[in-house]
C-alpha cells in the first residue's frame, strides 16, 4: 500500500454516487479511500475505509503475527517466574503484593 499521498475522502453521498468507479479504483490500485460519516449524536464525524482484499490479507496476517508475538513474550515471561501451587489466603496476598 502506497502512503505518501493523503489517503482520498468522499461523503456518503459521493461515494453513492461514485461507488462503482471508486470501487474498481481501490481493487485495481490497492490504494484505499476514505468514507466520512457524521456523527451528529455523539462528537465527531466517523471514519470509514475501503480497503483492497490485498491490503486486508497483509493487515490479518500483521495483527495474527502481532498478536503470536505477544503471545510468546507472555510465555516466556511466564516461564521465567518460579511457581508453586498454594490455596493459603496470606501467601497469594504476600506474592501480589511483592514488588
Amino acid at each position: 500500500m502506497d502512503t505518501s499521498e493523503p489517503t482520498p475522502t468522499y461523503t456518503p453521498s459521493n461515494f453513492r454516487k461514485y461507488q462503482s468507479k471508486l470501487l474498481k479504483q481501490v481493487a485495481q490500485s490497492n490504494r484505499p479511500i476514505r468514507v466520512t460519516i457524521p456523527n451528529k449524536n455523539s462528537g465527531p464525524n466517523q471514519d470509514l475505509f475501503v480497503i483492497s482484499a490485498t491490503d486486508f490479507a497483509e493487515f490479518q496476517k500483521l495483527k495474527d503475527d502481532f498478536y503470536s508475538q505477544i503471545d510468546n513474550e507472555i510465555g516466556a515471561i511466564a516461564d521465567k517466574i518460579s511457581h508453586k501451587k498454594t490455596s493459603d489466603p496470606r501467601i497469594v496476598a504476600d506474592w501480589l503484593n511483592e514488588d
